[in-house]
């Protein structure tokens, strides 16, 4: 009802300013009146109420521009206008944010004469996840030869993620800031409509080592202007932007450039970066290889990886075999990467995870149900949890650190590798670790304890704890900024 409100007073005011403002070079057609315009505003209102309440005609966020070109300009529009409209949210004041903000202050804040600053190579693998844990599935070969082997001899993991079968820029998103979308519109893909983007200061990981003397890079082998990334990259701290655009010579797999290509160009901007400067070099790849839709026809005459799975139909078994061969062939480029940095001397840490899991059959739930992974008379927080889990590894060429993480939501990846790898991250990260000890994680109605359980419901604990999350997140991207300081400022700073 409000946002109703909302669109009828904005039309209003067009109205208003149509006829004070514009008159002469918009003359309203005779028999026009203000009064029948702004009828016809009402007309709008009551038509996004019903309409949209009725038949739940909703944004698909990922991508807005398809909104209007699929569903019209007036549906478009009043569908992605809502996630334009900062939220209220009870209980922020500055008392409130400052009354948080005070346990990372002073003594936090002690100087130390010890610092660290490795490379870091961040990769969001294109829906890298396990599948060789579904149930009752035999694979040709083994899948994940390197991962099993850093699983065993590096740090991991597994993140819950916020989206499943698409969404990419999602987990992106929550793994670059430590935001989570939980806290979001529903509607919001944030790179296209959250507007603390579109500004030079946005936050992000980023932001953050450029400020204390990285140099920042993004590598996507797909276009530059997918998630709108072209645009939010540069006001998140990124230097420069590598998309499809910027290669010349590649390798092709599945219609795609392949992830053999993509690690290819991380070494050799690495080593161009290396004879230029002294600086620490970050930089983050996001693959394509494995992007949806999946079918054995998918690899032309290419052999791929064959699949005996009896409970499952010929449309699953053909998706499974087109993904658990890319998932192959991106395991052996991970690998690869590993191999060449273990026989560099110059510190570097590389971290990898898969940003979500994958639609696969004729149903969003088919392989899981007929494997037997997830029970037929599911809960949605089965489904959720069932769902929403990718692997991630984090290996450096410096420290020989091997430690199981268990499970937690996206935006914690790094403020928990920073802390492992006793890196020297925004005091931000300081506060997104003392939530993960209380609650690891709460996303799409699952609940993470710290016991590696997950429930349908958070404690009273995890519910006070996760509040001052919200708090200090909707300060940073609708409210007064007051704690902005957690997000420039590390633990160590005099």
């Amino acid at each position: 009802m409000i946002k109703a409100i909302i669109i009828f007073v904005g039309i209003s005011i067009i109205v208003f300013l149509i006829d004070w403002k514009f008159e002469k070079f918009l003359p309203i057609k005779k028999g026009w009146s203000k009064c029948s315009i702004i009828k016809v505003g009402c007309s709008i209102s009551v038509f996004y109420i019903f309409f949209f309440s009725k038949f739940s005609v909703t944004s698909s966020g990922f991508d807005p521009i398809n909104d209007y070109e699929q569903k019209g300009v007036l549906v478009g529009f009043l569908s992605n206008i809502k996630t334009l409209i900062p939220p209220k949210m009870d209980g922020y004041s500055a008392e409130r944010i400052e009354e948080i903000i005070k346990e990372y202050q002073g003594e936090r804040l002690k100087f130390s004469a010890i610092e660290s600053r490795p490379n870091i190579i961040l990769i969001m693998s294109e829906s890298f996840w396990d599948i060789e844990e579904i149930p009752g599935i035999e694979f040709e070969k083994e899948i994940f030869s390197n991962l099993k082997v850093l699983r065993e001899n590096a740090v991991s993991g597994e993140l819950l993620t916020s989206v499943y079968g698409g969404g990419t820029s999602v987990t992106e998103f929550e793994v670059l800031t430590g935001f989570s979308k939980q806290f979001l519109p529903i509607e919001m893909t944030p790179y296209y409509q959250l507007q603390d983007l579109s500004k030079p200061s946005a936050f992000s990981i980023a932001q953050y080592l450029k400020h204390y003397g990285y140099d920042t890079q993004a590598i996507h082998p797909f276009l530059k202007e997918n998630y709108n990334r072209n645009v939010v990259y540069p006001n998140m701290g990124f230097d420069s932007f590598i998309s499809s655009d910027d290669f010349r010579k590649t390798e092709s797999l599945r219609s795609f450039i392949s992830d053999n290509t993509m690690v290819d160009r991380i070494i050799s901007e690495y080593n161009t970066h290396k004879s230029k400067s002294d600086d620490p070099f970050f930089q983050f790849a996001v693959s394509v290889q494995n992007h949806p839709d999946y079918a054995r026809e998918r690899w032309g005459n290419n052999e791929t990886i064959s699949v005996i799975a009896p409970a499952l139909s010929k449309e699953a078994i053909s998706g499974l075999e087109d993904l658990a061969t890319g998932l192959y062939y991106s395991d052996q480029s991970l690998g690869r990467l590993i191999e060449y940095f273990s026989n560099i001397e110059d510190p570097t840490i590389i971290i990898m995870f898969g940003d979500h899991m994958s639609k696969l059959g004729n149903t969003v739930d088919e392989i899981y149900v007929d494997s037997g992974w997830l029970d037929s008379n599911y809960s949605n927080c089965d489904f959720s949890y069932a769902t929403h889990r990718t692997p991630f590894i984090a290996w450096s060429n410096y420290k020989d650190i091997r430690e199981e993480c268990g499970i937690f939501i996206s935006s914690f990846l790094l403020p928990t590798i920073f802390e492992i790898y006793d890196l020297r991250g925004p005091i931000w990260f300081d506060f997104l670790n003392d939530i993960k000890e209380i609650c690891p994680g709460y996303s799409l109605n699952v609940a993470l304890h710290n016991d590696a359980e997950y429930s349908c419901r958070q404690t009273e604990l995890e519910i006070e704890t996760y509040d001052k999350y919200e708090l200090m997140q909707y300060d940073f991207l609708y409210g007064e900024k007051i704690g902005q300081e957690l997000f420039l400022k590390n633990r160590y700073e005099k």
